[in-house]
């Protein structure tokens, strides 16, 4: 993940989380952490630790309520028009990368 959607995760974080006793990031001074390309790789890990527990895609509320649906690297195997009538990017014949978009677009 690149510096910039580190830093604007740890924001989201620190506004979800809003107070500090509760913070993952609460043993380091926070407001004065310096995330760098080379910097502290505990940092990253607990900031990208919270985004996976924190963040939801179409795909995962999509299988909360169908657990058992079939997947292709990794993806829903089912065409976000058939699901979303308000879909409309047209087919360009790439399925698999417009499946991927659509299903994993944060939401």
């Amino acid at each position: 993940m690149d510096i910039e959607k580190l830093i604007e995760h740890r924001e989201r974080m620190c506004i979800t989380v809003k107070e500090c006793e509760y913070c993952p990031l609460k043993t380091y001074n926070c407001k004065h952490i310096c995330i760098t390309k080379d910097g502290n790789r505990e940092i990253i890990n607990i900031i990208e630790d919270w985004i996976k527990e924190n963040t939801s895609t179409r795909q995962k509320k999509f299988l909360k309520a169908m657990p058992n649906a079939k997947f292709i690297n990794g993806v829903i195997n089912l065409c976000p028009k058939w699901v979303d009538t308000e879909y409309h990017h047209g087919c360009s014949g790439e399925c698999d990368s417009c499946k991927e978009k659509y299903w994993l677009e944060e939401i």
